[in-house]
């Protein structure tokens, strides 16, 4: 029942309040004209430069080794000697 109260009582203060006029935000002022709009087939193709290409080979790779060794956590661990085995070839 207080939180009924409370929440009554915060919508009455919320009521009683006059807010301050403020006027329209400064890019709403500006009356430019839309941009012309061109089909997609129009643009330029995207340029491959050879940091790009490195960059996507060297995530690729991480992203194989992550699922490599997920795959590797993922098999069942039948003894103590088997889990030490697993925890030195992880912390390779």
């Amino acid at each position: 029942m207080r939180q009924i109260t409370a929440l009554a009582l915060c919508a009455a203060l919320a009521a009683c309040v006059d807010w301050p006029v403020v006027d329209a935000p400064p890019a709403s002022r500006a009356s430019a004209d839309w941009p012309d709009l061109i089909p997609i087939s129009s643009l330029p193709a995207p340029v491959a430069d050879d940091l790009t290409t490195r960059a996507n080979a060297a995530l690729l790779a991480r992203a194989a080794a992550l699922r490599a060794r997920a795959a590797i956590l993922r098999r069942p661990v039948p003894d103590q000697a088997a889990f030490e085995r697993l925890r030195a070839r992880m912390a390779r």
